[in-house]
């Protein structure tokens, strides 16, 4: 140290990993290692979301999930399901409404939340499931606009 200046220690930061996995089943998460994963197709309804989350929690490092539950099919199946799961490197949230939105963001194609860490404030990250039999117009079309409206908070 020279001229009383202290040194400051910085500290050493590895990269955050960001992954995004279309799983096809929830048991596949713990398979994808990262820091933040955007997940499609989880394939559990609601009534199993807290079962999911406890195999997720147990088999593999993310502590942190967000979730928006399957669908059952006319077949009696499941389909689409989305999550984000996060490890305790950061905090996810959930991001906060700020006025009444015109379209909705249908549960099991979109899940949003606020990733800590980043920027002052965090930044919005996303699940989103579109259906995979159309193009970008009708469902999915209306999926893109209300998730349009909800980032541009």
């Amino acid at each position: 140290m020279s001229r009383g200046f202290s040194q400051r220690r910085r500290r050493s930061r590895k990269n955050l990993v960001v992954a995004t996995a279309n799983t096809t089943t929830y048991t596949k998460i713990p398979f994808v290692e990262a820091d933040l994963l955007l997940v499609q197709e989880i394939k559990s309804v609601a009534a199993g979301i807290e079962s999911m989350k406890k195999h997720v929690r147990r088999e593999s490092k993310y502590t942190q999930l967000m979730t928006g539950p399957s669908v059952t099919t006319e077949k009696g199946g499941t389909s689409a399901g989305v999550a984000i799961c996060a490890t305790n490197r950061n905090v996810l949230g959930v991001p906060k409404d700020v006025c009444e939105f015109s379209y909705s963001l249908p549960e099991s194609r979109v899940v949003l939340g606020m990733y800590g860490g980043l920027g002052k404030a965090g930044v919005v990250v996303g699940s989103v499931y579109l259906h995979t039999n159309q193009d970008l117009s009708g469902e999915n079309n209306e999926i893109l606009k209300a998730l349009a409206e909800a980032v541009n908070m």
